[in-house]
Order: structure tokens, then sequence, then C-alpha cells
């Protein structure tokens, strides 16, 4: 059996040629390395530019007055129950800048008893915010139910 071993030392050894301390080995895992440094700064930037805009946009007037309208009508009360709150992620689009703007703005809200979408598109002139639209889609009712913030 030991007819056919190569002596470590020897240049005929087939790991001759790869040792342990293999700058190729080193490149590769530090290569992967800033990989994956490189795409979890991205996906923490993603996520902190969407929170940022959807803190931006739960901040605007369109989605506290609607919020506070939604939390005290008495049709969203009944269907959800209380406390109400609101849930995570709001879509659409919002731009104010001195005296005008606009918003059209959707987001869930829950209670022990189920879950709504309220809507609500508003203008501002002049710096007051007027809505066109306001309303909450409840689960048990067949039309949305309008509210006045």
């Amino acid at each position: 059996m030991d007819k056919y071993r190569v002596p470590s030392g020897s240049s005929n050894s087939p790991h001759s040629a790869v040792t342990s301390n293999s700058s190729y080995g080193k490149g590769v895992s530090l290569m992967g390395c800033g990989c994956l440094i490189m795409g979890l700064l991205f996906v923490v930037g993603i996520g902190s530019f969407i929170y940022f805009i959807s803190n931006m946009m739960k901040s605007s007037d369109p989605y506290r007055d609607s919020l506070a309208a939604a939390k005290q009508h008495p049709a969203v009360i009944e269907s959800l129950g209380e406390p109400i709150k609101p849930g995570f992620f709001l879509t659409g689009s919002f731009n104010s800048s001195n005296d005008s703007g606009s918003a059209d703005l959707e987001y869930s809200i829950s209670g022990p008893s189920g879950k709504a979408t309220v809507s609500v598109f508003g203008e501002k002139s002049g710096g007051v915010w007027t809505y066109k639209s306001c309303k909450v889609t409840l689960p048990d009712r067949d039309k949305p139910v309008r509210l006045k913030p």
C-alpha cells in the first residue's frame, strides 16, 4: 500500500498547487462578503426610503384628518370595534408646497372585529385642504361610508 504513496513535499503531488494559504481562495471569500454587504446596504437603503416617504405622508393633514374621522364615525366603530388602528402601509400620492397641493391616499385600518380601507382625495388651495372624496370601505357593507374630515 505504501508503494503508491507520493511524498508530500514532492512536486508530483496533485495537491501541491493549491495550499490553504492560496490568495485565490481569500479573494473569492472577500468578494463574496463584499457582495453580501452591498446587497444588505441596498435593502436597508430601499427600506429606509419607503419608511421616510410613508412617515411623510402619514404626517400630512389628509391622512390625519381622514383617520380621525374614521375613528369617530359610528358605522366604522360598529363594524370594526374599538380601538381602531391604522395599518403600516400607505399607498397613493401626496404633493404639497406652501399654499397648494394634492393628496390621493389609501390605507387600511383595523379593529378587534375586522379590517377596512380608507381612501381620501383632496386638494390644498390657499393653505386650506378641501376633500373631494373621503370614504371607508367596510367588510359588512355594500357601499362605502362617506367621512367628513
